[in-house]
């Protein structure tokens, strides 16, 4: 089973690895995984950030998207998956990036984002953004042993994606949905189509 729990919003921060700012989203609920289906690796934490809540960018600009999301991290691994439940069908969005810091009493998600991106849809599993990268990693001087987790980990995602096990799973996706409140609108897990996101005019603190 997954139980909600917590009290209040839960925060993501998404950081450059030299510290700076990234992407915030501010307006997430805490989900916690219990051990409720068999195979593939079970998050640790998920958050849901349900449609039309804020995302604040580096730069101060502020969007949304017209469809829930949910954030999934893993102990100890150097990924995070993001389950986009878009109208026409489900996708993902997974970044390879430090293992994130978990903060209960704040009730924030930190991680960095280490530039490598891996887009799943109902019949792909791409790894993209592999120049921003390598960019990325001259700049900031990524060490071999990093390198070397985050390969494992991306292996290891990937592998999961193409089997459609863990949170690649209709059945993961079903039970979030339903337990976030959301019944009677379930994702299908075929021909996904992009929706385009609404803007909003303030962010809360």
């Amino acid at each position: 089973m997954i139980a909600r729990a917590g009290r209040g919003p839960w925060r993501i921060e998404s950081r450059k690895f030299d510290g700076d700012a990234h992407r915030f989203w501010t307006r997430c609920h805490l989900l916690e995984p219990r051990l409720w289906y068999k195979g593939g690796m079970a998050p640790d934490i998920v958050l849901h950030v349900p449609a039309r809540s804020p995302v604040q960018e580096a730069d101060g600009r502020i969007w949304s998207s017209d469809y829930d999301v949910f954030s999934c991290f893993f102990a100890a691994r150097h990924f995070q998956a993001t389950v986009l439940c878009k109208q026409g069908g489900v996708e993902y969005y997974c970044n390879v990036c430090t293992v994130a810091r978990v903060d209960r009493v704040r009730r924030r998600v930190v991680y960095v984002d280490l530039e490598l991106d891996v887009k799943v849809g109902a019949r792909s599993v791409e790894v993209v953004d592999q120049d921003e990268f390598e960019r990325n990693a001259a700049r900031y001087g990524y060490s071999a042993l990093l390198r070397e987790r985050m390969f494992a980990d991306l292996d290891r995602l990937t592998r999961e994606a193409r089997l459609r096990r863990g949170v690649f799973s209709p059945a993961f996706v079903h039970s979030v949905r339903r337990l976030s409140g959301k019944r009677g609108r379930f994702c299908a897990a075929h021909d996904p189509q992009a929706s385009a996101g609404a803007s909003v005019l303030s962010l809360l603190p």
